[in-house]
């Protein structure tokens, strides 16, 4: 295990981080590619839903259907997680996402928060509880 340690971190000292952004990066990956191979190990062996119980959610059966390609999946996981935690370490994660903001093609979330604050309230909101009183109850805010 420490071997594989090891050359983990040497790998993201090499990746023009400064030291502490090296460490963030190599322990932050770490753990997220671990909790990926144990998610996929537990997906693997659960029960799947039958067709019943999917019959009312079009998506969740859609990804249930899905012709996974292991291989396929955890390459695109790792390497958008090692592309993206680098580029915002870097700083060029928000250049990135300003080229995408002008094009249209997508806001940053606290963009889109800010947006979505400026139309009004709404059932779905994002942060900690709200105390305003809707037809549902109590709802994030």
């Amino acid at each position: 295990m420490l071997p594989m340690t090891e050359h983990w971190f040497n790998l993201w000292r090499q990746s023009g981080l400064d030291l502490d952004d090296a460490l963030l990066a190599g322990a932050t990956t770490s753990m997220a590619i671990l909790g990926l191979v144990e998610e996929e190990q537990l997906f693997r062996e659960m029960v799947h839903p039958g067709d019943g119980a999917l019959a009312w959610t079009p998506n969740a059966r859609l990804a249930f259907q899905r012709k996974a390609d292991p291989d396929a999946d955890f390459e695109l996981v790792v390497r958008s997680l090692i592309d993206g935690i680098h580029a915002r370490l870097t700083g060029t994660a928000d250049e990135q996402w300003a080229v995408i903001a002008r094009v249209g093609r997508r806001k940053p979330l606290a963009q889109q928060v800010v947006a979505q604050r400026q139309r009004g309230p709404s059932l779905m909101k994002i942060g900690s509880l709200s105390t305003e009183p809707t037809a549902i109850g109590f709802v994030p805010s």
